[in-house]
């Protein structure tokens, strides 16, 4: 891994530069493998609960349904975001073979966080604590590749007394995929009725409690909150193992090494 090749300048940043830095990073390091990615995977899930919901599934369920297949269809993006940070290049079969091969470890990490979620909720604020200090658990299960029960150590120990941190993630997060929710039920009704005047009954996000609309709105937040996650984790790391110090001293060796071979030339 070399870290002067990074995609992004690898320093620490605020909460709020991370997530505007994530809406760069999204639109200018790899669009185009993002959106087939979301064709490949984003619109089947989203015709799969659309028709859950054509057989009078109720609205609760789906979006439980909705949830754990965001957790799920942010693997390949966390696999594409992470080659992208030190990479210039990289193909989808590569990242949907690396998704394959940690699937089985992270299913199995996240159903022991469904249990603990599910535990949590005797405590008033258990599942803040339980998101909060396993907010990185995606990231250690893929890109560091560790086991389940190892990866539940890691992320706790990473944010091991810096909980406020994977708080600020956790509402962070919580907050754009509501936002991603609202805006797509709000822009599409008024699309469809009002644009395009198409006289059709749609379920309402308000009334009815949910929507295809939303449920859009719901899979859309995936490139974007795994990307969120992904640079927060990065900044974190960045934080902890001093990247932006390794940077630094890497710049001063490369303009060393260039400052002695021009005195070479001019002493030849």
């Amino acid at each position: 891994m070399n870290l002067g090749e990074a995609s992004i300048v690898l320093r620490h940043r605020p909460a709020l530069e991370v997530v505007d830095l994530t809406l760069r990073f999204v639109r200018s390091v790899a669009p185009k493998q993002v959106l087939f990615l979301c064709g490949i995977v984003l619109l089947p899930l989203w015709i799969g609960l659309v028709a859950l919901r054509a057989v009078e599934i109720p609205w609760a369920l789906l979006w439980c349904a909705g949830v754990v297949a965001v957790r799920i269809a942010e693997i390949p993006f966390t696999v594409l975001y992470g080659h992208l940070l030190f990479e210039r290049d990289v193909t989808l079969k590569v990242v949907f073979l690396q998704s394959v091969r940690v699937l089985g470890r992270v299913l199995v990490g996240f159903a022991i966080y469904a249990v603990l979620m599910v535990l949590s909720v005797v405590l008033i604020f258990g599942p803040l604590f339980i998101g909060a200090n396993y907010f990185f658990l995606p990231e250690v299960l893929i890109l560091e590749k560790a086991g389940p029960f190892r990866a539940f150590k890691r992320s706790h120990q990473f944010l091991a007394g810096r909980s406020g941190t994977g708080m600020e993630g956790l509402m962070f997060r919580t907050g754009l995929m509501l936002a991603f929710i609202v805006l797509a039920e709000t822009l599409g009704q008024s699309l469809v009725r009002d644009v395009l005047a198409v006289h059709v009954e749609l379920e309402d996000l308000w009334g009815s409690g949910g929507s295809p609309l939303a449920l859009f709105g719901l899979l859309v937040f995936v490139p974007y909150g795994a990307a969120h996650r992904f640079l927060a984790y990065t900044n974190e790391r960045t934080r902890q193992d001093g990247w932006d110090i390794q940077i630094a001293f890497l710049n001063l060796a490369s303009r060393g090494e260039h400052r002695s071979r021009r005195d070479a030339r001019h002493a030849a």
